[in-house]
């Protein structure tokens, strides 16, 4: 359990006679702040931001038949292994790293738009 404590003097005819001491239970506030701070250290370790977040719970909460119309293609500054892992995980049609080229995305749409 998580307190904060609030002190208060308690006063008759001008005169300091004692203290208050008032204790709020904050474990709801805590444990909150700490599943914050969890998820920003995932997310910072993972390259994922918290928009890319949204949009990906948004995506799977579409019908079946929309999901397969959609193309995304993932663009990214990381080349890390685990970073690499994950991304293959995701729902996503291609993987491009930074710096984004002509080249790049002439392959993209090639290779998902072209009729």
């Amino acid at each position: 359990m998580y307190f904060t404590f609030t002190y208060q003097s308690y006063r008759e005819n001008g005169h300091i006679m004692g203290i208050s001491t008032f204790a709020y239970n904050v474990a709801e506030q805590v444990l909150a702040r700490q599943r914050v701070q969890e998820l920003d250290a995932t997310l910072h370790s993972s390259n994922v931001s918290v928009g890319q977040l949204a949009f990906l719970e948004a995506y799977q909460h579409l019908p079946q038949v929309q999901q397969q119309a959609v193309i995304i293609i993932m663009l990214t500054t990381s080349l890390h292994e685990r970073d690499l892992t994950r991304a293959h995980e995701l729902p996503i049609s291609g993987f491009l790293s930074k710096p984004l080229t002509q080249e790049k995305v002439t392959d993209v749409l090639r290779q998902h738009f072209a009729q």
